[in-house]
Order: C-alpha cells, then sequence, then structure tokens
C-alpha cells in the first residue's frame, strides 16, 4: 500500500514548518489577547478626584479642660464637607488605651451635603489614678466615593496640672 502523505522533498517540510510557525503565532496571539483581557478587567475601578467627596475637621485634636475627673467625657468634633459631593460619614472605631476608652459615638451614619458640616460627638470613659494624663486616637471613617472608605484620625488628650501644694515626693524622710 502507498502513503499519498509521504514526505516528497523540500515543499512538503517547508510545508509543515510554516504551518507550525503560523499554529504558534496564533497561541502567541491568543495568549496576547487573554493578557490584555485580564489586565483590563484588574485595573481598580477608582473614581476620579471629580467624583470624590473630602471631609476636613476643624479641630481634630481635642485637649480637654483640667481639672479633668473620671467618668464620662464627651469631646465635640466639627466635620465640614467642602467637596461638590455628599460625604457619608459611616462609623467610628473604638481603640481603647490603659485609662481612656471611646465608648460612644453620637450621630453615625451621617450624611454631610456639599458645602456644609455636622457635629460629631465622641463619648469616652476616663479613669485617672492620681494626675495621669490620658490620650486615645479614634478613626473616623467616610465614603469619599460609593464603595470607597476613607480613614481621618481624631485624637483626644487631657492633662491635669500637678498641685502644687502636695510634694513629689511621698515618702517620709528620716
Amino acid at each position: 500500500m502507498v502513503d499519498s502523505h509521504t514526505d516528497t522533498g523540500a515543499p512538503a517540510r517547508l510545508g509543515r514548518w510554516v504551518s507550525g510557525a503560523l499554529m504558534l503565532l496564533g497561541l502567541v496571539g491568543l495568549a496576547w489577547a487573554g493578557y490584555a483581557y485580564w489586565e483590563s478587567r484588574s485595573i481598580p475601578d477608582t473614581p476620579s478626584s471629580s467624583e470624590r467627596s473630602e471631609l476636613i475637621v476643624d479641630n481634630p485634636d481635642y485637649v480637654v479642660p483640667p481639672p479633668i475627673k473620671s467618668g464620662m467625657l464627651y469631646a465635640t468634633f466639627t466635620l465640614r464637607n467642602p467637596g461638590s459631593r455628599p460625604t457619608r460619614v459611616v462609623g467610628a472605631g473604638d481603640f481603647c488605651t490603659e485609662n481612656v476608652c471611646p465608648v460612644r459615638i453620637e450621630g453615625v451614619p451621617m450624611v454631610i451635603p456639599p458645602g456644609e458640616s455636622r457635629q460629631l460627638v465622641v463619648g469616652c470613659g476616663v479613669k485617672l489614678f492620681g494626675r495621669d494624663a490620658f490620650s486615645v486616637s479614634v478613626p473616623v471613617y467616610y465614603e469619599s466615593a460609593p464603595g470607597t472608605l476613607e480613614i481621618i484620625e481624631l485624637s483626644i488628650s487631657g492633662r491635669n496640672p500637678p498641685d502644687l501644694n502636695v510634694p513629689r515626693d511621698t515618702k517620709k524622710s528620716e
């Protein structure tokens, strides 16, 4: 039996080489198209700066005036939206320290319209031992664009002044 597709010389070898090269070129093109599609899907959909809103705190570092006593303390912050879109304040974190813990954030979630301001009241439980000072940071979470959360840090601190009539060394000298 005679095979009609047998190698008949140089033109058949050249044809196989050309078809192999074209197949390889096709696979490379397909791989490139898949990579380009993957890259286009992996670019985050971040809104442009004109679509984002902003939040400004007039006094982000609240210092409690003395005398400070143990118990509940309330700090009021003014949040302003200078942008052209409403800003939604979602909530706040509560990171406690040794002697202070923000326990209550009043009025969240809230929406601040463009060009307006709102008050944010943070309630803290304070336990002072003697003349101790305290300090705590409170992260506030807000949406700068739909689905995009931003953080702005607020701080609350305070210190009672030393009592000049009480000696610093309480040990009796002999």
